[in-house]
């Protein structure tokens, strides 16, 4: 399949009311909830692509927004990405974005992302441009793996910075994470008391294990974006140099 087929059409008259509602819901609750604990990048990014917590976002509308400042535009997709296909967009500075919405039962948590954890938590950080390089660089890494190793790295430098990652802004530790930016419950958890913040040291990060369907107890702290893209590009080199000496040509 080509990267262009994992894409489909936002058809923005299938929104009901419900959906709108949900959409407010969301935003309102968890922009209070933010509040004091999120990064500079994050509150600059929804005001950069003029976020309206009324009504569902329009990609369209969010593109001509963030495109002029970093490149970056989003996609829609219709659900889960196999993770080849998703680092594959990042390449091209394209973030591919689910367009369904969780329901009215549903709002406290979905397994899987939805428009809300993809525009509120993602898409408003890739309007800074450091942000914005982070996640290309990411990609990058991607187009290199070659074995389990070098995925299960890149898996988790993703988790512990894109995913639920923290940063050191003036002194003080703020969210930078997407799951944290986009759910009220491990928003204030991951600044509790609860767990465990270690200082960001690439070695670290990719040997250290995680699960999925509980809060995080062991995060990160980096100092800055420059910090993670430096990290990105270290991983690059050293799943390059694993991989030569491998293949037998070094």
């Amino acid at each position: 399949m080509k990267l262009e087929d994992i894409y489909c059409t936002q058809d923005y008259s299938l929104y009901t009311e419900e959906d709108h509602k949900v959409w407010q819901t969301l935003c309102e609750r968890q922009h209070q909830s933010l509040r004091g604990k999120a990064c500079r990048q994050f509150y600059e990014g929804l005001e950069k692509i003029g976020l309206d917590f009324t009504r569902m976002p329009r990609l369209d509308d969010i593109n001509d927004r963030i495109k002029p400042i970093t490149g970056w535009t989003a996609r829609a997709v219709p659900g889960y990405l196999d993770s080849r296909y998703f680092f594959k967009s990042l390449q091209q500075r394209t973030y591919p974005t689910t367009v369904a919405i969780r329901s009215a039962e549903n709002i406290d948590y979905v397994e899987e992302p939805d428009i809300f954890h993809d525009v509120f938590g993602h898409v408003a950080l890739q309007a800074d441009p450091v942000y914005g390089e982070l996640m290309r660089n990411l990609g990058d890494i991607n187009g290199i793996t070659t074995t389990d190793l070098d995925v299960l790295e890149i898996t988790r430098l993703f988790w512990f910075t894109i995913e639920f990652g923290l940063i050191r802004e003036n002194g003080e530790e703020r969210i930078l994470g997407s799951g944290f930016l986009s759910s009220p419950g491990e928003a204030g958890y991951c600044l509790s008391d609860k767990v465990e913040r270690r200082p960001f040291r690439l070695a670290e990060v990719i040997a250290q294990p995680f699960r999925i369907d509980v809060y995080q107890d062991i995060l990160f702290v980096a100092e800055s974006l420059e910090q993670l893209i430096e990290a990105a590009k270290v991983l690059i080199y050293q799943i390059n140099e694993r991989n030569t000496i491998r293949w037998g040509t070094k």
